[in-house]
């Protein structure tokens, strides 16, 4: 009955590892704060690189207006309206993935500890045989003592 629970546990921790692998990794590597703040890092690169790549579109297929406001000396008005929209977007899109993110790690952080709930009861069934053939290996030798099988005879 202990190695059937035994076999159960370790089944059901393979599974989870299995499925959550990445999960469990990135909880047990980084602190909340950590985990949170290179995912906004990246995404605020991806977000200005993409911000640029659509600047640039924009500015092929309005390419007459830019020539227009370059020539009619509104040069800062550009730049404001565009560093304002940046703004805009990268705080926008910052504080989504700080949520999203938190979210995720909460729920890792969630599986981690039932990940280790598993692994603390298989420890408990372990020690549980351990005790179950301590014990039994103490009653075999208090009878082969009674029998006269541990002692020395002359």
């Amino acid at each position: 009955m202990a190695r059937e629970n035994r076999i159960r546990i370790m089944t059901a921790i393979a599974v989870y590892e299995k499925r959550h692998r990445e999960e469990l990794s990135d909880t047990d590597q980084w602190f909340r704060g950590d985990y949170i703040g290179v995912r906004m890092l990246k995404n605020g690169c991806r977000l200005t690189l993409a911000f640029l790549i659509g600047f640039a579109f924009y500015v092929v297929l309005h390419f007459d207006e830019m020539l227009y406001r370059l020539n009619s000396m509104d040069v800062l008005g550009l730049a404001e309206r565009v560093l304002i929209a940046y703004g805009i977007s990268l705080g926008s899109y910052l504080l989504l993935t700080y949520v999203i993110f938190s979210i995720r790690y909460y729920q890792a952080e969630k599986r981690r500890r039932a990940y280790d709930r598993l692994v603390d009861r298989l420890e408990a069934e372990y020690q549980k045989e351990e005790k179950e053939v301590f014990s039994t290996e103490i009653r075999r030798k208090g009878r082969n003592r009674s029998r006269g099988h541990g002692a020395e005879n002359p």
